[in-house]
């Protein structure tokens, strides 16, 4: 039978994060740990850390919820296929625990896979491949802002995504002209993310001005 726990940390940021909803100074995260009843020194594991005030399962009960879904775990086995895996969690876990189901995702397949932190056996877990990502500007100060654009562009990303929807709307298309002034569309790809910050009947005006 399978059993599990969980441990609770608070991670501090190195500067404030600023978003639509607020600034984020730390991030609590809950770390799952899964293993078989016959062999304990083998397990898997996974996080499951909503954002404040940005993730449908930002909710006072977090803690009792997750401690249920690992009580109901504890009634199976390991399950013997990552088809299997994924089914067992849909079952387990309520639609409005998205990062709990990550988290025991990735726990389980993790487990399966013998406790080597392998997910899935891809190019990017043998270091033969590398997945592109963005670099993320976060919310603050005009000329925070542009000094976090100048670092990613030192550091070679050639997409950077705005987090945008906490200052004056006006501002933030100034900045953002700004910036593809000085970086062109040759040499970076800008993408922006209000994060919910536009109500419905003006996200079609806002959408307008931002693709100029």
């Amino acid at each position: 039978m399978l059993q599990s726990a969980f441990q609770k940390y608070v991670l501090d940021f190195k500067f404030e994060a600023g978003t639509s909803r607020g600034v984020l100074t730390q991030k609590d995260t809950w770390f799952i740990k899964v293993w078989d009843s016959k062999n304990p020194a083998v397990y898997g594991l996974g996080e499951a850390g909503p954002l404040k005030k940005l993730s449908i399962d930002d909710i006072e009960d977090f803690e009792p919820r997750l401690r249920e879904v690992l009580r109901v775990l504890e009634e199976n086995d390991l399950p013997s296929t990552q088809e299997e895996v994924l089914g067992l969690v849909k079952t387990l876990v309520p639609e409005d625990l998205p990062s709990v189901a990550f988290a025991l995702e990735t726990a389980l397949l993790d487990l399966l896979n013998g406790g080597k932190h392998l997910i899935f056996a891809t190019p990017f877990f043998s270091s033969e491949e590398k997945i592109p990502i963005n670099g993320l500007i976060w919310m603050g100060h005009t000329d925070s802002m542009l000094l976090q654009v100048s670092d990613k562009v030192a550091h070679d990303f050639d997409c950077v995504k705005m987090k945008i929807g906490s200052l004056n709307f006006e501002k933030e298309c100034d900045i953002l002209d700004f910036i593809r002034r000085k970086y062109y569309q040759k040499d970076i790809i800008l993408r922006v993310d209000a994060n919910g910050a536009f109500k419905p009947e003006e996200a079609l005006d806002k959408l307008t001005n931002l693709a100029k």
